[in-house]
């Protein structure tokens, strides 16, 4: 990075989540903490309607690819649970 250049998405998230059991993906936007060294906190809602408001965290240090575990609290749809496959990706300052 060069110095004086920051990132303008630094601690935004901006993504797809999709729920199987209700066979829905929606685009979902919201902020990110990190609450130790290497893991993250996502805080996200729907940016078309008010069907998903989710925290996820991630169990370690993001890994390359389809291979994270992150855990989903949700208030809409209510519920929660994990996925073993989750890609994450971190984009620095």
């Amino acid at each position: 990075m060069r110095r004086g250049v920051h990132n303008p998405y630094h601690g935004e998230c901006s993504g797809a989540i999709y729920f199987y059991s209700l066979i829905t993906t929606k685009h979902v936007a919201g902020g990110i903490t990190e609450v130790s060294e290497g893991v993250y906190k996502m805080t996200v809602a729907s940016t078309v309607d008010d069907s998903v408001a989710c925290t996820l965290t991630d169990a370690a240090p993001p890994k390359s690819g389809p291979s994270n575990t992150v855990t989903v609290t949700c208030t809409a749809p209510a519920g929660n649970g994990s996925s073993t496959n989750a890609v994450v990706n971190v984009a620095g300052n």
